[in-house]
């Protein structure tokens, strides 16, 4: 795997501490789909003047009058979430005005002001449950920590996943009973640490049940502010990589196509152009071609994070995440693709859409400003093996 991806932006191996530069920021307006000029960062368009559905990502508003209370003002803007849940958001530190996290719900608004609102999600079950599962920690201090999802985890406990989620492995990680032993027998210090009281894990972002890969989580409140800030300011450096059907016509490209909830199907997102489509941009580049172009190893950087985001502008460029059932990436149709002008025959194509039980997505690195010490971190993980196994036999022809 290592040789086709040499183009990848940082090493395959997994390290992490390697300094990262940071993006830099410019306008765009309209909607496209265009070979990428550059690879700078994309700022946010001021969203003023209308409702969201906002569920869980950043947002940015535009205060249009004075001596507005945050609160309000956030819960005139945002559809769908209630002023309580806005007010225990900001407190919690996920709320930013002109560039400072702000926790009072009192805060007075100018005229001008910009608003950036972090993550508003649904507070675990008080009762959520710690559970003894295995988990891959990338790093880990007193502040955060970073860990390796694996595919079929889902973040935090919702209907239907009452246990089984990364929050419900990470309560049962961080609050582990831990004893220090001076005594040694050996030149080795048996060493336990003291009980680390986490109650609830800052979730700042999320990736889908299906995918795989890198994904950080909050200690405490301040790492929580911190991590939420940096995302809405969108410096937050996260690459992925894609099996997708075909290959783009272009070796590298940007999309800027806004998405939304799929007016059709509920369960799914979509282009949506209006007031319920929001901004969503992201960069692509092709790292290998698989199955005489039939299929193609893509790296893709996000410019913001909104649900389904990689998925969606795969399948608006046209070449679909293999193992994606939801976005046309796999089924009949998918192995047709994979056997075009005769590149393999029909049970070889069908054998690799088997061989995807998810859609082939993995987070391939992340990097942030400690939240606290502000030191810049960066972090890379391989993908795991039945996305390994699925290239290696695309590979073959």
């Amino acid at each position: 795997l290592c040789s086709p991806l040499r183009g990848v932006k940082v090493p395959l191996r997994f390290h992490h501490a390697f300094r990262r530069s940071a993006c830099q920021q410019s306008n765009s307006r309209g909607l496209a789909f265009f070979p990428r000029a550059n690879a700078s960062g994309l700022e946010s368009d001021a969203l003023s003047g209308h409702q969201s559905d906002f569920k869980g990502e950043e947002e940015v508003f535009v205060a249009r009058a004075s001596s507005s209370r945050l609160d309000a003002f956030l819960a005139d803007q945002i559809s769908g979430v209630s002023r309580s849940r806005i007010v225990e958001s900001i407190k919690s530190g996920v709320v930013v005005v002109n560039g400072a996290v702000t926790t009072k719900p009192s805060h007075r608004l100018d005229v001008g002001d910009r608003v950036i609102c972090g993550e508003i999600i649904a507070s675990p079950p008080a009762d959520v449950a710690p559970e003894n599962i295995p988990l891959d920690v990338v790093f880990e201090d007193d502040h955060l920590i970073v860990v390796n999802k694996p595919p079929g985890m889902v973040v935090h406990p919702s209907a239907g996943h009452a246990g089984g989620s990364l929050v419900n492995a990470l309560l049962f990680h961080c609050n582990r009973q831990r004893r220090s032993d001076e005594t040694t027998k050996t030149t080795t210090k048996m060493t336990t640490m003291t009980t680390t009281n986490v109650p609830r894990l800052g979730v700042v972002h999320r990736i889908d049940k299906g995918t795989s890969g890198l994904l950080v989580m909050a200690k405490d409140a301040a790492a929580q502010a911190g991590l939420q800030t940096q995302f809405a300011n969108r410096s937050v450096a996260r690459r992925y990589l894609a099996v997708c059907l075909g290959t783009p016509s272009s070796d590298a490209g940007r999309i800027d196509a806004p998405i939304g909830r799929d007016p059709t199907d509920r369960t799914r997102m979509g282009i949506v152009r209006g007031a319920s489509g929001r901004q969503a941009i992201s960069n692509f580049g092709v790292r290998a071609r698989l199955a005489r172009g039939n299929a193609s190893l893509v790296e893709w950087r996000l410019e913001t994070g909104r649900t389904h985001q990689i998925r969606v502008h795969a399948r608006e460029a046209g070449h679909p995440i293999v193992g994606d059932d939801a976005y046309g990436g796999g089924g009949g149709a998918a192995a047709e693709f994979l056997r075009r002008g005769g590149v393999m025959d029909a049970s070889a194509a069908r054998r690799v859409v088997a061989m995807c039980a998810r859609p082939m997505l993995h987070a391939r690195s992340l990097g942030f400003a400690h939240p606290v010490s502000g030191e810049e971190m960066s972090f890379a993980v391989d993908p795991p093996r039945d996305f390994v196994d699925v290239f290696n036999e695309l590979s073959k022809y």
